[in-house]
């Protein structure tokens, strides 16, 4: 029950949210998340941030680990691509 909780308030969310892996491959994306990048889950999950953002891999690396030292939540802002190719 309680993972079922967790997956509805993941997915109902009003923020968008990707989990990323350390290697830089999309495995989960919620609806907000999705709906922000005009992306269909199957087409986003399993993707390479370098396929997803107009920034390279370790660019966007540098920003989490920046976020990560203030310890504090900040804007984190990456350029991202959607399925026609422009960049949002």
């Amino acid at each position: 029950m309680k993972t079922l909780t967790l997956r509805s308030v993941f997915e109902n969310m009003p923020e968008g949210i990707l989990l990323i892996s350390s290697s830089g491959v999309v495995h989960l994306a919620n609806a907000s998340g999705c709906r922000l990048l005009k992306i269909d889950p199957d087409q986003l999950e399993g993707k390479s941030l370098d396929t997803i953002t107009a920034l390279s891999q370790s660019e966007v690396c540098e920003r989490v680990r920046i976020c990560m030292r203030r310890r504090k939540p900040v804007p984190l802002a990456i350029p991202f691509i959607n399925a026609k190719g422009k960049t949002i």
